[in-house]
């Protein structure tokens, strides 16, 4: 087991491990990964293989010339076809009528192959990798289909039928996800909140519709054996909701606007929190990187993983890995 994983277990380490989320573009990807091998090696992570965003068009009904989703689902009896063939299903099929990811069955059925062996590759460096499946809770799938303000119309006017399809998805997502994580090699699940935080959707319609059945959706994923990684993008003020999980069986990842050692207290006997640092850095970022580390000397919280922006991992290339030395002020506090 390795130090994300310890640490994901709130077990105390001895240190804070430093990992940043590093990905590329596709096709330069391994190439340029394997050219920095001793610079990577002086972190614990967090390698993102790019053939890992294959699983995110699950959840988006789009292509890379669209900048968008496409608005599927029109009214509200379009959430009766999404009812009954379950997210995956529902999505290959929404893929090939609209002229999507057309190939996106082949697609998702050749990543484990490509991910997999790299992933064995880089651990024996001592580097982990950061997830092996991408997916959003289930009113963030309705709203890239439907539409979020459309989403909103639709749980005030039909709360019952948005929520009957939002469990479907929180029942039947699960194994999906964990089974394309483990044939990835990396049983671990990032889990978008986008569109479903109570600031955004509202305190009444997270707790009667967006938490209980994003619960039951991570609950699904931690059974079947798998870490979902929470990634909220906004400062949200109280986290207390995720306590309802069950202790060490998953992470947050928090972006910039979040104060991180104010929740890695908040969870601190709950969850692993990594944030949240933007790299490359200008010099504010720079700033604020080292008054953190220097904070860390006086004692470190044991949940705590140093990572990039939950929203903005590293995207290296062959001529900017030395960009990473921003972080060098956390590998050297001594």
């Amino acid at each position: 087991m390795g130090i994300i994983e310890e640490t994901i277990k709130l077990e105390n380490t001895g240190r804070v491990p430093i990992a940043p989320v590093i990905t590329s573009k596709r096709e330069n990807f391994e190439g340029v990964v394997k050219s920095n091998e001793s610079l990577l090696k002086k972190f614990d992570g967090l390698l993102l293989h790019p053939a890992i965003f294959e699983s995110g068009w699950v959840y988006t009904p789009s292509k890379p010339s669209l900048r968008e989703p496409v608005k599927i689902i029109k009214d509200v009896d379009g959430y009766d076809d999404l009812s009954d063939l379950g997210p995956v299903e529902y999505a290959l099929k929404i893929h090939r009528e609209h002229d999507l990811m057309v190939d996106l069955e082949k697609r998702l059925a050749e990543t484990p192959g490509l991910v997999s062996s790299f992933v064995e590759e880089t651990e024996s460096w001592g580097v982990a990798s950061y997830c092996g499946a991408m997916c959003i809770t289930p009113i963030g799938y309705i709203s890239y289909y439907r539409g979020f303000n459309d989403t909103m119309k639709d749980m005030a006017r039909d709360q019952q039928k948005v929520y009957s399809a939002a469990m479907t998805i929180a029942k039947m997502y699960p194994k999906f996800l964990s089974e394309f994580a483990k044939s990835c090699k990396v049983p671990r699940v990032w889990v978008s909140f986008t569109n479903a935080t109570p600031a955004i959707v509202g305190d009444y319609y997270f707790d009667k519709i967006v938490w209980p059945t994003t619960k039951t959706m991570l609950e699904g994923m931690i059974k079947e054996g798998v870490v979902p990684i929470v990634q909220i993008e906004e400062d949200v003020k109280n986290l207390k909701f995720l306590t309802q999980l069950p202790p060490r069986s998953y992470a947050v990842h928090i972006s910039k606007d979040s104060d991180l050692l104010r929740v890695t207290e908040m969870l601190a006997n709950q969850a692993a929190v990594m944030g949240n640092f933007k790299v490359p850095a200008d010099r504010e970022e720079e700033s604020r990187i080292r008054d953190f580390a220097g904070k860390l000397k006086s004692g470190a919280p044991k949940n705590l993983i140093v990572s990039t922006d939950g929203g903005e991992p590293f995207i290296l290339t062959f001529h900017n890995a030395e960009k990473l030395s921003t972080l060098d002020p956390f590998l050297n506090k001594g």
